[in-house]
């Protein structure tokens, strides 16, 4: 069973030559951004965004994020889920943060997209970040915003 108040471990594997499209912003417009910020060192740091668009039908979600990992790199991704009868929203941003390199542990019968519903795997994912980067938790939030 989904215990959403556990802590996965989270890997990052980041991709190679993967290129965020820009054609969609022509169609989709933007629904929801995620932000990831924490206190370091007395000041606000970023940990990353992620944003969903879609369009006006509905018929498609878009999933773009940026992290800001340790190395000093954004590291990217993107994302869609098209059709009708499910989550788009958690399949444009699981594939957007796969993409980006996430590679969370989940326990058997977890796929990503249920990692994500709820914006529970946006928060455990800043919250990789920021101990990745020495950061305390603690100082985290996510900030939604909805178009």
């Amino acid at each position: 069973m989904f215990e959403p108040r556990q802590n996965y471990r989270i890997d990052f594997v980041p991709a190679s030559n993967n290129q965020i499209s820009n054609r969609f912003r022509d169609t989709a417009e933007l629904l929801h951004t995620y932000s990831g910020l924490a206190i370091d060192g007395g000041r606000i740091v970023s940990l990353g965004d992620v944003r969903t668009y879609g369009t006006r039908r509905g018929q498609t979600v878009y999933a773009a994020a940026w992290l800001n990992l340790d190395d000093g790199e954004s590291h990217h991704g993107f994302g869609r889920a098209g059709g009708w009868g499910y989550n788009k929203s958690a399949h444009a941003i699981a594939g957007a943060l796969a993409a980006a390199g996430v590679r969370p542990e989940l326990p058997k019968g977890i796929n990503m997209p249920m990692f994500v519903m709820n914006e529970y795997g946006i928060h455990q994912t800043f919250a990789a970040i920021a101990a990745m980067r020495g950061i305390d938790p603690a100082t985290l939030r996510v900030v939604e915003n909805f178009a």
